[in-house]
C-alpha cells in the first residue's frame, strides 16, 4: 500500500468518523446541552441562553458563534463537530477539506 493510498484512507476514515459524530451531536440531550454551557463564562453563557429562542437550540447558538470566531482567524464555512474536553473544533473549509483548530471553551474564540 503506498503511503498516498494509505493517507487517503484515513482522512476518509475520519471524515466518516466526523460525520457520525455530526450526526449523533444534531440532537444533544439537555444535560449535554447543559455541560457544554457550563463550560462558557458567564456573558457569554446568558447570550446563548438569550438566543436560544423558538427553533434556534443552545448547540446551534454555539456553532454559529463558534462559526463566526472562527471567519475570523480562518477561513470556514461550517462547523462540523466541537469538543470542549479538548477545546477543538473541526469545520469544513472552503474549498471542502475538512480541518481542526483549538479555541478557548470559556469565549469560543480560536487561539490557533
Amino acid at each position: 500500500m503506498t503511503a498516498v493510498l494509505a493517507t487517503r484512507r484515513l482522512a476518509l476514515g475520519a471524515a466518516i468518523g466526523l460525520g457520525l459524530i455530526a450526526a449523533a451531536s444534531a440532537q444533544p440531550s439537555r444535560e449535554f446541552e447543559r455541560a457544554e454551557l457550563g463550560y462558557l463564562n458567564a456573558d457569554l453563557r446568558a447570550e446563548v441562553e438569550r438566543r436560544a429562542t423558538g427553533a434556534n437550540t443552545p448547540r446551534g447558538v454555539l456553532e454559529t458563534i463558534m462559526l463566526n470566531n472562527l471567519q475570523l482567524r480562518l477561513p470556514s464555512t461550517e462547523v462540523i463537530a466541537v469538543d470542549f474536553l479538548k477545546s477543538t473544533v473541526v469545520y469544513r473549509a472552503p474549498d471542502g477539506a475538512l480541518r481542526a483548530a483549538r479555541f478557548n471553551p470559556a469565549n469560543l474564540t480560536v487561539v490557533e
